[in-house]
């Protein structure tokens, strides 16, 4: 197409490629941005869509203003009418600390690498957009346009996601010795005439001048804010249960603030002694907040269940647990005397560490949230396993407006209750949800009870009775309850076809499959994938595991019991370690043939180009030993089995982002994601001694019976001397 006829096209749909350039990679917006004049500023309201700032230091944090303000101003005058959204991520080092116990809940491993990266290629701690992360579930979350669940994130700028640093403890008085030094950034806020969202991720207090900026803005722009603790009341144990609450100003004023649309809390069970923090009432705050609407905008709470180590059952704890929360509802109510109605909540995320007490119950702390909002619940996340009970709860209540739902399987069963059963129960609830469009499943087990074929019951049911999944599904996320369990969660060919079959929509899937060497059996998995007519995104795990048999050829027939009697590995036999390596080596030549062979599967069944779009795809499992009859699960001492494997299946078994376009020709390219893509070959230790595999190393003969020494000026060690063994059918 010629020049000029590009500059003809309208505003409107330059603008939606921009943003899809900036869904897949900001840094795409910035060369399209380069073409020409004209171009360039169409795409500055994506370009500067986002600001990210790293909080390090105070003077960090003026300088990076200062920048920002400046390239704002640089941009004609207008940029600062582009923004939209402001990310905040960090924390201030310790050496800048006005009060010791502002940063004694930190580890000396935090440092500026929250963002990575700079505006514009430069190095600093502020960003025009969200900067690319290479860890494998922020990618995967970003891919399908989802919020990732807490439990599974990692130090990232992605939207409404824990950054892995937990709230600090320091006294509510901190905020306003620290407040000076946020005013560089409240400043800017104030001349962003545009701003619709801020997104607060620091372990400290949102500073006053801030939430002033805030409050004084029209329209108000909506705040997130992660890490919600109310300073002023953490008590201690056991002194200051029968004090009287004083509550700080500036925190009355974040529970009551209009802009307040979405908050993360961890809280425990007031009834449990603790003897490692102090004592706290902020599930009673935010208990507060919900009944008397305290905060109108709030739509989006996330609970995250904190049992502690030390657990003894203080009875007298609760009573005065129960008397502190009515005197801090009295103190609210008198504090807001509008009409009180409770708060509609359109998105709940329950989350914690495992306990046997956890989404046990129905009136379990956070659940009761589910029954109190199940008009207005848009957006419902269990991410802990449901027990049986809570499941028939759920079954009960009704849903309407639910559309996008994260369940987690639990593995732990009522009395007299199978696991077929009880996956069952859980088909029933989705049946029950007719109107869903998300779907994200944790811990099915396939082995019990595939998703859409027929179930063993003892009733007679009809067909429409067995179909599981919503029509309408537009996102469907299969996800193993962990690595070492997937096993069970693989789906197969059949499953696949008759899952494609039900929900003709999908765009964007998530699955795990088995990895068998690129045989017949594993193409036929790639080519039911393809049978998702409409699929755009896809996220694929291979698992690698060790297979309980070993199928024999001319290349692996070295079956002798495992060499390395140091290793206890038996009766694992060499056979098993080749398969392992083989399965798991995963190379960019390998990633992109899945690619290719899943998009011309769709492509010859439609007639036309296939439709997916971009491929996240890795491979795991390596060190899933699982024991025989007779056989411990561990290793020497109590080392997992197969551990020296570890350094082999790191060089071996990489993550990989494969995208494909039109250029006169298809085009795929592959990006490499996750460890392999944070330049931990270039370290100098992993140079001298290649992922600490030293000379002697018990399993170097079986790699080299794969592949075989290579050598050259241009090799850099055994990690890079292998590849792949191809798909048995190319595209």
């Amino acid at each position: 197409m010629p020049h000029t006829a590009l500059c003809t096209l309208p505003t409107e749909i330059w603008l939606r490629i921009c943003k899809s350039l900036d869904h897949i990679d900001a840094r795409s917006v910035w060369a399209f941005a380069q073409t020409n004049k004209y171009l360039y500023s169409i795409a500055s309201s994506r370009l500067l869509h986002a600001i990210s700032f790293n909080i390090t230091t105070p003077q960090a944090l003026v300088r990076d203003t200062l920048q920002c303000e400046t390239l704002l101003h640089r941009r004609g005058g207008d940029g600062f009418r582009h923004v939209r959204r402001v990310i905040v991520v960090g924390h201030f080092n310790k050496d800048y600390m006005l009060d010791e116990r502002y940063y004694d809940t930190y580890s000396d491993s935090d440092s500026d690498s929250d963002l990575e990266g700079a505006s514009e290629g430069e190095e600093g701690g502020w960003h025009l957009h969200r900067p690319p992360v290479m860890d494998w579930e922020t990618n995967r979350a970003k891919l399908h346009n989802l919020l990732p669940v807490s439990r599974s994130c990692a130090v990232t700028v992605s939207d409404n996601s824990p950054l892995g640093i937990r709230s600090d403890d320091t006294p509510a008085r901190a905020a306003y010795d620290m407040d000076p030094v946020w005013r560089p950034l409240a400043n800017l806020l104030s001349r962003l005439p545009g701003l619709t969202d801020v997104i607060y991720h620091c372990p400290s207090q949102i500073p006053p001048c801030i939430l002033h900026v805030l409050h004084s803005k029209r329209p108000r722009p909506r705040l997130q804010l992660h890490g919600f603790k109310m300073r002023s009341l953490l008590l201690e144990v056991p002194a200051r249960l029968s004090s009287d609450i004083e509550l700080d100003p500036h925190e009355l004023a974040i529970m009551t603030s209009p802009c307040l649309s979405s908050l993360y809390l961890e809280y425990s069970d007031p009834s449990e002694c603790n003897r490692l923090g102090p004592w706290s009432l902020q599930k009673s705050a935010l208990d507060a907040m919900l009944k008397l609407n305290l905060a109108p905008s709030l739509r989006e709470v996330r609970l995250n269940y904190v049992p502690f180590g030390f657990r003894r059952q203080q009875p007298q704890w609760a009573a005065a647990h129960e008397i502190q929360s009515k005197n801090l509802q009295r103190i609210l109510q008198a504090a807001h005397t509008s009409t009180h109605h409770p708060t509609p909540l359109e998105l709940l995320e329950l989350d914690g560490r495992p306990d046997n007490s956890w989404l046990q119950d129905w009136k379990s702390p956070g659940l009761y949230y589910v029954g109190a909002n199940s008009s207005s619940l848009r957006s419902l996340k269990l991410a802990k396993g449901v027990s049986g009970k809570v499941l028939d709860e759920l079954i009960a209540t009704p849903l309407p407006l639910l559309s996008s739902l994260t369940f987690t399987l639990s593995r732990v069963t009522r009395p007299r209750q199978t696991i077929g059963e009880y996956h069952f129960g859980v088909k029933k609830f989705i049946r029950g949800l007719p109107q869903l469009v998300s779907l994200h499943l944790i811990g099915w087990d396939h082995t019990a009870m595939p998703l859409e074929s027929a179930a063993k019951r003892p009733e007679q049911l009809g067909e429409d009775d067995l179909a599981t999944l919503p029509r309408g599904l537009t996102t469907f996320l299969l996800e193993p309850e962990s690595e070492y369990r997937q096993g069970s969660s693989l789906i197969y060919e059949q499953d696949i076809r008759q899952v494609a079959h039900r929900c003709p929509r999908i765009q964007d899937l998530s699955l795990v499959v088995r990895r068998s060497r690129g045989d017949a059996a594993e193409v036929a998995i790639y080519h039911a994938i393809a049978c998702f007519r409409q699929l755009l995104r896809l996220s694929l795990t291979l698992d690698a595991s060790p297979p309980p048999l070993v199928r024999v050829d001319d290349r692996m027939d070295f079956l002798q019991s495992c060499t390395p009697r140091s290793c206890d590995m038996l009766p694992y036999r060499n056979g098993h370690i080749l398969e392992i390596m083989v399965n798991n080596a995963l190379d960019r030549k390998l990633a992109c043939s899945i690619f290719q062979v899943i998009s011309s599967a769709q492509g010859s069944s439609s007639g036309s180009g296939g439709t997916l779009e971009r491929l996240l795809v890795r491979t795991t499992g390596g060190m899933n030993f699982l024991p025989f009859p007779g056989m411990s699960m561990v290793g020497r001492g109590s080392e997992p089995r197969g551990k020296l494997l570890l350094p082999y299946l790191n060089g071996l078994a990489r993550s990989w982002s494969v995208t494909g376009y039109c250029n006169k020709r298809w085009v795929v390219e592959a990006i490499e994601i996750g460890r392999g893509a944070n330049n931990w070959r270039d370290d100098e230790r992993v140079l001298r001694d290649p992922l600490f595999v030293r000379d002697g190393d018990p399993f170097m003969p079986y790699f080299r019976m794969l592949w075989p020494v290579k050598g050259g000026p241009e090799s850099r060690g055994w990690f890079d001397d292998w590849e792949s063994w191809p798909l048995t059918v190319h595209p």
